[in-house]
């Protein structure tokens, strides 16, 4: 790849504006900025307005009426007359406000008549620069302008006043719009609540809601019958807690249809702000722990509403607590009353949040020259950012700093141990697992891209944090690692999630797969039911994706991958009544496929040799019950076998005048597969219908 406009490795094009009339008019935007760990650093006289009227060869930059230092800028061509132009312009020339404060000395909304020759200042409004700085003119009316920041303001003179008004409803942080060129009303914009679209420049709003475009920073689950709950903080919406599935059936009119699934009516609203992390109590079900920025975290009682922070905080004249944008907390394994919050300490949290100790002393480096804020709480350093316990040995804790440091305590926090490897590099330890199978073993991903270093590191222990093994493997170079964790059955199998989608490996990290069924996007957690072995994966940009019932991928073995025929263990298999309601939707609503009911085969097949697949249920007296067949291609394919006899012998299960399915008896059964001269047989077992 060759650059067409290239300043230095500090400067980049932050937006590109194209004359419709002559492609060959292009204007940039350059930006000089530098964001580390614990600094953000924006802003110079070599960046600013640049211009090429011959695609992209040469360059001329546009100076006259513009302030000599700029920051981040962007900008809109008018369709109809392109000599007109606007750009929002941030500079510190002068002195600069608070933050929160959008206007400027020098800087602002600015406008060109000649083809940007020539600029004139027509107000000294910038929202927050450096995170929206989106400007767009209506493409009918040159003196239409609409300023993007928390919110979107509108300006009917060409930008010399703006009002708002125009996004009251939607959510805040707006950073694209569209203006429709045939119909001035009609605009769609994206902000951090996702799209939004008007018929009637603002007036009223559709939500495009049925998007699964949620970014989820961390996950939990709870062990709820009959179907468990999954927990997880997103970015500027909040925490949440929905069913893992609902009982109502999929597809049933027209078939494979997805009529009736989990909605977001599902869904409930347990924390406000950007969430994070978010715990069940494991004792109580109504009660719920979430948090926002800063370590702001509370406990929810969902029967009442009450909601109590309980963060600590320190006495009066003494320094302050650090606490991450994004502060790890659990509940003990060991101690279902127990949390534990890293800031800068470790706090040991007792009787649900109602009593706090801090338990350490300070696990990051201290260093003062980066520990203060920058701007906002997000740029708080030095401070734990990942924190766990181990599964198999109350007291045995591991805190991970964002400044690149590892401590282990073995006595519940009253003795602390530096085990920081030199392979960590100083980069944020994203992600502290403890083995689920080996009490001295853990496993820890780092995350470099704060400090331009882009590749995945995974590293393990055997021996509490003595020595250090890497087993990145073959992960593909380029896509940071955010999480790894051990398979709570095999523990040879681990999963990574990585800024580019999710992989997993067989053979503890010597090699890894990629997961294609996950959209090449962050995955920031995974997480793995006990009880139904359901693998959830948060992303950050695609929400949460269930894989039902990932049991076989625990159950991979060299010996399994070896053979040409090999059948998994089938679960029990529990018959549902599951309602059915066509309901009609139209595309408006979210509605997520409810897992299939059935008893769920599983098989490998090695190679394709063009024998068909055919699988036959029998009781336990032998005798015949179903017969089916599946995919004969290379890999692992599962089949569903809905607990019912063969067509003829029974009730269909999709219309209710003609009755509900009529299930095989409670009792063992046995499934074969066959493929060619390959046979495979597992037993299995169908439990009790409900009410039955």
């Amino acid at each position: 790849m060759s650059h067409s406009l290239k300043i230095d490795s500090d400067h980049g094009a932050i937006d590109v504006a194209i004359d419709p009339k002559s492609p060959d008019t292009i204007y940039a935007a350059m930006y000089k900025r530098r964001r580390t760990p614990f600094s953000f650093e924006a802003g110079g006289a070599e960046g600013g307005i640049f211009k090429s009227v011959d695609a992209g060869k040469s360059w001329k930059k546009l100076t006259k009426g513009l302030p000599t230092a700029t920051g981040r800028i962007g900008l809109d061509v008018y369709p109809k007359n392109p000599k007109i132009v606007y750009a929002v312009v941030e500079s510190d020339e002068g002195g600069t406000y608070d933050m929160w404060d959008d206007r400027s000395r020098s800087g602002g909304v600015f406008r060109s008549a000649d083809g940007g020759e020539s600029w004139t200042r027509v107000h000294r409004r910038v929202p927050r620069a450096f995170y929206f700085s989106e400007i767009r003119v209506d493409p009918n009316d040159d003196q239409k302008v609409y300023l993007l920041g928390w919110v979107i303001e509108m300006s009917d003179d060409g930008g010399k006043t703006f009002r708002g008004g125009f996004s009251k409803k939607p959510h805040v942080d707006m950073h694209a719009m569209v203006i429709d060129p045939s119909d001035s009303d009609h605009a769609l914009i994206g902000n951090d609540g996702g799209v939004y679209q008007t018929w009637d420049r603002g007036k009223t709003w559709h939500f495009h809601n049925q998007l699964a475009v949620g970014q989820f920073y961390n996950l939990a689950y709870d062990m709820s019958e009959p179907y468990y709950r999954i927990g997880g903080g997103l970015q500027d919406n909040g925490s949440w807690i929905g069913p893992s599935r609902t009982p109502y059936e999929t597809g049933s009119w027209p078939p494979g249809s997805v009529n009736a699934g989990i909605t977001n009516a599902e869904w409930r609203v347990v924390g406000g702000g950007d969430g994070f992390h978010v715990a069940f109590d494991p004792q109580d079900r109504n009660i719920v722990y979430s948090e926002s920025q800063g370590g702001e975290i509370a406990r929810l009682q969902m029967d009442t509403g009450r909601m109590v922070s309980i963060k600590p905080r320190p006495k009066e004249g003494q320094p302050r607590f650090r606490f991450n944008w994004n502060s790890p907390f659990f509940i003990s394994p060991h101690e279902p009353t127990t949390l534990y919050l890293g800031g800068n300490y470790v706090f040991k949290l007792t009787n649900r949040g109602d009593n706090w100790e801090r338990i350490s002393p300070d696990l990051t480096r201290d260093d003062t020259s980066q520990v203060e804020t920058v701007g906002s709480e997000a740029e708080t350093y030095g401070t734990v950012v990942s924190l766990a316990e181990s599964p198999l040995r109350k007291g045995v804790l591991w805190a991970g700093s964002d400044d690149g440091l590892i401590h282990t305590t073995a006595d519940g926090g009253k003795n602390w141990q530096d085990v920081t490897p030199k392979a960590a590099g100083g980069w944020y330890v994203a992600r502290i697992e403890p083995s689920h199978h080996a009490p001295d073993r853990a496993y820890v991903a780092v995350d470099g891209h704060r400090s331009a270093m882009y590749d995945p590191l995974i590293l393990s222990t055997n021996d509490g944090g003595k020595t250090w093994k890497d087993v990145t493997g073959d992960l593909p170079k380029g896509r940071s690692a955010r999480v790894v964790r051990e398979d709570l059955r095999n523990a040879q199998v681990l999963y990574c999630g990585t800024e580019n989608g999710m992989y997993v490996s067989m053979d503890s990290g010597a090699h890894w797969v990629k997961m294609t069924a996950i959209p090449p996007v962050p995955v920031f957690d995974i997480l793995q039911h006990p009880r139904e072995m359901d693998l959830i994966i948060g992303t950050h940009g695609r929400s949460i994706y269930v894989m039902d019932d990932a049991s076989p991928i625990s159950a991979i073995t060299p010996s399994v991958l070896a053979s040409k025929l090999h059948l998994f263990d089938v679960p029990v298999a529990r018959p549902e009544y599951r309602m059915s309601y066509d309901g009609f939707w139209g595309d408006q609503f979210f509605l997520a496929p409810n897992p299939q009911v059935g008893a769920r085969i599983t098989y490998w097949i090695r190679e394709y040799t063009g024998d068909d697949v055919s699988i036959e249920i029998a009781d336990a007296a032998g005798r015949s019950v179903r017969k089916l067949s599946g995919p004969n291609t290379p890999g692992i394919h599962r089949v569903f076998w809905d607990m019912q006899g063969e067509e003829g012998e029974r009730l269909p299960n999709n219309d209710e005048a003609q009755g509900e399915p009529i299930f095989v008896p409670a009792g063992e059964y046995k499934v074969t597969i066959t493929v060619g001269k390959e046979k495979a047989e597992k037993k299995f077992s169908v439990a009790k219908a409900p009410g039955r």
